[in-house]
């Protein structure tokens, strides 16, 4: 991974472009590198960096059915979990899927107003798979958005596959 890669000099200002753990690692080494004053060769220097790193403390969890018939009613459920210490707010779940293979009963985002740490939840959806999507496999995904320290964070489920029969 070269400086390019992650980012551009833009008036006077270092602009990142791309981000991950590994870029994360790559400026905490630059910050170390070039804090303090500058030294001669010959002359040390000490110091002290210190970062805070906080882990997204989401687990998300999709259950589907393996498969449906065109008609039938089901249920998809997701579990939210906050593994962390902290208590999360404003707290959305999503169902995502291809809008015209399901028809989803109510709305396909749910609220909840906290997440204590250390918690779950859970939330239920009923569909009914359409026409439309018969003989295919659908991918739904479920998605969680909260704030922590002012923060938004966001997770995704792993994908789970529907066949349509």
């Amino acid at each position: 991974m070269t400086m390019s890669s992650i980012g551009r000099l833009r008036g006077g200002r270092w602009r990142l472009v791309r981000r991950g753990p590994g870029v994360l690692a790559l400026c905490l080494l630059i910050v170390a590198a070039s804090s303090g004053s500058r030294v001669a060769a010959d002359e040390t220097s000490e110091g002290t960096l210190t970062a805070r790193v906080k882990v997204n403390p989401f687990e998300v969890t999709l259950t589907l059915p393996n498969s449906v018939s065109v008609g039938e009613r089901f249920a998809s459920g997701v579990v939210v979990y906050n593994n962390g210490d902290s208590r999360l707010r404003n707290v959305v779940v999503q169902l995502v899927y291809p809008v015209q293979c399901l028809n989803v009963m109510g709305s396909t985002t749910r609220s909840r107003g906290v997440l204590q740490g250390g918690s779950s939840f859970s939330k239920r959806w009923w569909a009914v798979a359409t026409p439309d999507c018969q003989g295919d496999n659908i991918i739904v995904m479920a998605s969680v958005s909260a704030v922590d320290d002012g923060q938004v964070i966001t997770a995704e489920s792993s994908a789970g596959v529907l066949t349509v029969e």
